[in-house]
């Protein structure tokens, strides 16, 4: 899954967004809802429930394998497995193991919340305070410091920044030595989401500071030894004789890669671990002493890691610390996802003392299983309440002409090459049916239709939400989208010159003419040759200067080409190729852009000339402008090296 300088801190301080307080956190109590006896009994409605989903899933979204465990307050209930691992075996929820990827990050706000209530911190201190000069972190021109608070609610305002987070074994590093490059902060902390896996290992790599051990003992010690989750690993690879239990098998060649940052993504773990974990959290920090665990959070603890911390309006669910909050049928839920080969979905029900975990491996295509699992889990077994006459709005909606536009999302790089995925990190606002909005997400065949609920407040019927913000003189600046068990995630409007679609209009238009240089002016000669008809002569400065212009041309696509022998030809595993494809790429479209810049005092004084025939001049014409279009544009998108 999406920009910020300093120039608009002004309009992101006043940002329409709710912070709450650290010891007043706002929670949406869960209606009393009867709720069909899943608990304490016979599990075959829940049995039946599960392997009825899976059998009538429709082809594109069959997986080899998977589990899901249903937990009940303080301990699981149910736990069933389906399909075989990679080494052939049935997979077994007490046994198997898969990984939980993202879902790590919730076990670094549980320890974050631990050290809290030991005294080791406050939630609501500048880290700094706690971190050793080399990763501490830059103030620049920002008014606020990042706190722990900050980081576990992805409200801290750091770039979206990938590189060197990924690696293969040989090249992994410690926590210590990741963030002596402290992550670049690109606007204010607290006043916009955007989900970062440097910012929660940050929370990791602080624990590692504060306890004097290494984040995966501390995890080992204080979390899953407590929970009895004896199958649950935060080191890469997992221990080595628990590979045949991997549902997936060990990483081989190419698939064997470490998470720098790894607090933040490579837990290991069994289903039933998981569902202790749960059980923990739902049983205000402690497992029933029926299955044998202990206490990871006091009650105040657990009930402060699952407030809401952090809304774009008080109405609409939000993140607490480490989990996201979310609205289904009527339900306050807490929730996270994982994807990394296995796809993952850790639900909560705080206020029905009920949650699961679904995991299951398959393609990027097949995470939509999991939202299609939740709601009918929850149409089956917490089904809406009778529906009710919609209550009048209290606050006219602004009017959707003024909300329209192109937004881009707040998590990208804004300093390497990475910064291209925004190109299509886009959704478009536009004037919707019955008063609305009409939202157009990244690749979507159709809008979603959006009704409105408050003046800056719109919902879909499949539970989207979408919320904008705005600055000080009143000016929609953005838009924050969450509902059902989607990441909340803030988008910045831009203008029309930083629209991606523009970008990309203007990067076909260069490639185009560059193009017809290399094609139709080489086919032009070759037919008057074969016809024997003589060109128009030509001065040699004037023949020179038209070689040129193809020089250029070649270059621009040869930059590619050189970038992608580079890759395939370097015999290295991808994580180590690719940075150095793009180095060449970067280099070789320096050197095009050098030489096309030097065609336009050629082009001025093509004009000047008499010789050259005024299609060529208008080419060349064309081609020095290109050329003066494609240094900005790649500066913009970092693709020259650095």
């Amino acid at each position: 899954m999406h920009p910020i300088t300093s120039g608009i801190i002004g309009s992101i301080l006043a940002l329409q967004s709710v912070r709450v307080p650290i010891g007043h956190a706002r929670v949406l109590a869960s209606p009393a809802l009867p709720v069909p006896a899943i608990c304490g009994g016979d599990t075959t409605i829940v049995s039946a429930f599960v392997q009825h989903f899976i059998a009538e899933l429709p082809a594109s979204l069959k997986v080899p394998r998977g589990a899901f465990v249903l937990v009940c307050g303080g301990h699981p209930e149910y736990a069933w497995g389906y399909g075989k691992t990679a080494a052939g075996a049935p997979v077994n929820p007490a046994r198997t193991i898969f990984r939980a990827a993202s879902n790590s990050k919730l076990f670094a706000a549980t320890a974050a919340l631990q050290l809290a209530e030991r005294g080791m911190w406050s939630l609501i201190d500048d880290v700094n305070r706690y971190l050793p000069v080399a990763a501490r972190l830059e103030s620049g021109t920002f008014q606020h410091p990042v706190t722990l608070d900050a980081l576990l609610t992805h409200t801290a305002g750091f770039e979206n920044k990938f590189a060197g987070g990924v690696t293969v074994p040989t090249d992994r590093v410690t926590l210590a030595r990741f963030f002596a490059s402290p992550p670049r902060r690109v606007r204010e902390p607290g006043f916009a989401v955007s989900y970062s896996n440097v910012g929660m290992a940050l929370v990791g790599y602080l624990v590692e500071v504060r306890s004097g051990q290494s984040f995966a003992r501390y995890a080992d010690e204080q979390i899953f030894a407590p929970l009895g989750m004896s199958h649950s690993n935060f080191d890469q690879p997992p221990p080595p004789d628990w590979t045949s239990d991997l549902a997936d098998g060990p990483p081989q060649g190419r698939r064997d890669v470490v998470f720098n940052p790894y607090p933040a993504a490579s837990l290991v773990a069994t289903p039933l671990d998981m569902g202790r974990f749960i059980a923990a959290h739902l049983n205000r920090g402690a497992l029933d002493a029926s299955a044998g665990g202990g206490r990871v959070l006091s009650s105040e603890s657990s009930a402060l890691m699952h407030a809401s911390h952090w809304r774009a309006q008080p109405e609409v669910p939000g993140v607490a610390y480490g989990f996201f909050e979310g609205e289904m049928n009527g339900h306050r839920t807490l929730f996270h996802t994982g994807d990394s080969g296995d796809h993952s979905l850790v639900l909560l029900l705080p206020g029905d003392a009920v949650g699961f975990y679904l995991v299951y491996t398959g393609s990027d295509e097949q995470a939509a299983l999991r939202e299609r699992f939740a709601r009918d889990f929850m149409d089956r077994f917490f089904p809406m309440p009778v529906a009710v006459a919609p209550v009048a709005l209290a606050v006219a909606p602004r009017s959707a002409t003024e909300l329209s536009g192109t937004y881009r999302t707040a998590a990208y790089s804004r300093s390497n090459y990475e910064k291209m995925q925004a190109l299509f990190a886009q959704v478009v606002v536009r004037p919707g049916e019955k008063g609305g909005i009409a939202l157009s997400p990244p690749g979507a065949s159709r809008p979603i239709q959006l009704r409105p609920s408050g003046s800056l407040t719109f919902r879909g019927d499949s539970g989207e939400i979408v919320v904008f913000r705005q600055d000080t003189a009143g000016k929609v600046v953005g838009l924050t989208v969450s509902g059902s068990i989607w990441d909340p995630a803030s988008w910045d409007r831009i203008g029309a010159f930083e629209d991606g679609r523009l970008h990309l209009l203007l990067f076909a238009g260069i490639v185009i003419v560059a193009m017809l240089r290399l094609t139709i002016w080489p086919t032009i000669a070759l037919v008057r040759r074969l016809r024997r008809r003589d060109a128009k002569p030509q001065t040699a400065i004037d023949r020179r200067w038209w070689r040129w212009s193809a020089v250029a041309s070649a270059l621009l696509f040869l930059a590619p080409v050189a970038a992608l022998a580079t890759a395939f030809l370097s015999f290295r595993h991808p994580l180590r190729a690719i940075p150095v494809a793009l180095l060449v790429l970067g280099i070789g479209l320096a050197m095009a852009t050098v030489a096309g810049l030097a065609l336009v005092p050629l082009a001025i004084m093509a004009w000047r000339g008499t010789l050259m025939t005024p299609a060529r001049r208008v080419h060349l014409t064309l081609l020095a402008g290109a050329f003066v279009l494609l240094a900005p544009l790649l500066y913009y998108w970092r693709l020259l090296p650095a």
